[in-house]
């Protein structure tokens, strides 16, 4: 069962709110943490640079490469806690409740609990866990390049 503090998500549906439908540069997976590059399509989105931690919306569904890939701007993203934890996080469980998650400034399109740290990396909030198995998608575009 859906958690209601979510609201409806339509997986899929370009027209649901927070939705947008670029086009996957490459395939994409459920959960992926998504940035536009200079011909607009969807690529995951890594903290190591400012240009690739723009961050535009989370992936509610797969997509194959040339395919459109739904991208949830803001609000829930639902997935099973196997598909958090394979794709996304590289945890067990899948996501901690009342944690919040930032992008990965090691691995491109995973999310992780701990802001990245080092020169050149990007403090970037996705969302926070609502559930292990729910994502309030709230991205924080400080986008903010750690100098020490």
């Amino acid at each position: 069962m859906a958690d209601q503090s979510l609201g409806e998500v339509v997986q899929g549906d370009p027209s649901s709110p927070g939705n947008i439908a670029p086009i996957a540069s490459v395939a994409i997976a459920a959960g992926t943490p998504c940035y536009l590059n200079g011909s607009g399509q969807a690529v995951p989105a890594i903290a190591n640079s400012v240009p690739t931690a723009q961050v535009v919306g989370v992936a509610v569904l797969p997509a194959e490469a040339g395919a459109p890939v739904y991208l949830k701007t803001g609000g829930g993203v639902n997935l099973s806690t196997a598909q958090w934890d394979a794709i996304v996080t590289g945890e067990s469980g899948g996501l901690t409740p009342g944690s919040v998650y930032y992008l990965s400034a090691a691995t491109a399109g995973f999310i992780t609990k701990t802001a990245p740290v080092g020169v050149g990396n990007v403090d970037l909030q996705v969302g926070i866990a609502l559930s292990a198995t729910a994502l309030d998608v709230q991205i924080r575009a400080q986008l903010v390049a750690r100098s020490s």
